[in-house]
């Protein structure tokens, strides 16, 4: 049985940012390529462009992140393997969702 990994990320941001709302998809993708590349028997790789969700915590409780700022978590699904975390660094800074931030 195949099983996703995922990475998840927990971020402060000094700013709002008012174009998101509690719950969002970035599934500006298509999305077959990015199963084949998570589940397919001869890839099971990190995805080129992953998907992925964005839930900005602060739209229900604004109290998780001072006046003026959001929090929120992203989750991108990801094959389970290889490399484990330390040899993929470079690969979770060069995912578009964190694009600038201090991973």
């Amino acid at each position: 049985m195949l099983s996703p990994g995922s990475l998840l990320a927990y971020v402060g941001l000094d700013r709002k940012v008012p174009q998101l709302r509690h719950h969002n998809l970035f599934f500006d993708e298509d999305i077959d390529p990015h199963v084949e590349e998570i589940y397919g028997a001869d890839t099971q790789r990190w995805p080129e462009r992953p998907l992925f969700y964005a839930s900005v915590t602060t739209r229900s409780e604004p109290s998780m992140a001072p006046e003026g700022c959001d929090a929120l978590f992203l989750l991108v699904p990801l094959a389970p393997g290889p490399g484990g975390w330390r040899r993929t660094r470079s690969q979770r800074r060069s995912l578009p969702c964190f694009a600038g931030l201090e991973l």
